[in-house]
């Protein structure tokens, strides 16, 4: 499976949501999508869509497994406590927005049961003499013990994205799909031929080309290279530049080139999952 964008029936616009065009809000199992046409539509299982989206706000609501959210009201140039219901294993995207005024927020001190926001006033500005209200929200994850390690290598990946960390970013991307796909490979010969020889052909065949290639085809009777349009992304956002950095050369890797690791690893990763689940 390729996973393509949503189209809007009534002007033809493909995209994701949250993207440009695409207003998006985020429900389980359902989405709606507000295009800038005016077109109002739902999206079934929308989880995949709201993940390849460039747009950080709907990535985190969908690829998050849990998130708070409130409203406190603050006098600016104050600070103002929060504690959360229940503890993050890792709280990782906070949004901070207030009602009506330009005023400056910005979370502090964030840690995994509380956050400090920070409030300011744009120099310049007359200070307002009442409470402002703020509404705040949080996403991260809990129960990590619980989640698969491709998966927690895929959201720190998204982090290092919306940090800047974008070779960091590459390096995360790269690792999640390799042990992502290892697992699903040892879980099919392991079954196949049982789990002595698995073991023995999983430190025979150990480069990930080789893997995609001959173990796969193996394992399930597929290859990785059979599908050009999630292979070759793959092959050339992700293998490619992971390998020139790790062998030591030097340049620069830029938001755009995380973005495209990011579409390419959990492009391949959903094709992998529906031919060997």
């Amino acid at each position: 499976m390729f996973i393509e964008p949503i189209e809007c029936s009534r002007c033809g616009r493909k995209s994701r949501p949250g993207d440009a065009g695409f207003q998006a809000s985020y429900g389980d199992p359902n989405a709606q999508i507000i295009c800038e046409c005016g077109n109002e539509f739902d999206i079934p299982e929308p989880r995949d869509q709201f993940i390849l989206s460039t747009n950080p706000f709907s990535r985190f609501t969908a690829a998050s497994n849990h998130f708070e959210f409130g409203t406190v009201e603050i006098i600016p140039g104050q600070a103002m406590d929060v504690t959360f219901g229940r503890r993050f294993d890792y709280p990782c995207k906070v949004y901070l927005t207030p009602e009506g005024t330009g005023l400056h927020l910005r979370e502090a001190f964030l840690q995994s049961d509380r956050m400090l926001i920070l409030s300011a006033v744009p120099s310049g500005c007359p200070v307002p003499t009442t409470p402002v209200r703020v509404h705040w929200a949080v996403y991260g994850l809990i129960d990590l013990n619980l989640l698969p390690n491709w998966y927690v290598q895929f959201f720190a990946a998204m982090t290092q994205i919306e940090t800047g960390l974008y070779k960091a970013a590459l390096f995360d991307y790269a690792t999640a799909f390799e042990v992502f796909l290892e697992n699903r490979l040892d879980v099919h010969l392991t079954a196949r031929y049982g789990a002595q020889l698995s073991e023995y052909l999983m430190k025979r065949i150990w480069r990930i080309e080789d893997r995609c290639k001959d173990l796969m085809e193996l394992a399930i009777g597929r290859r990785f290279t059979e599908r050009d349009d999630v292979y070759q992304p793959w092959d050339r956002d992700v293998r490619e530049p992971r390998n020139r950095l790790a062998h030591g050369e030097r340049f620069e890797v830029t938001r755009e080139m995380a973005e495209a690791a990011h579409s390419a690893v959990y492009q391949g990763i959903r094709w992998i999952k529906s031919v060997a689940p």
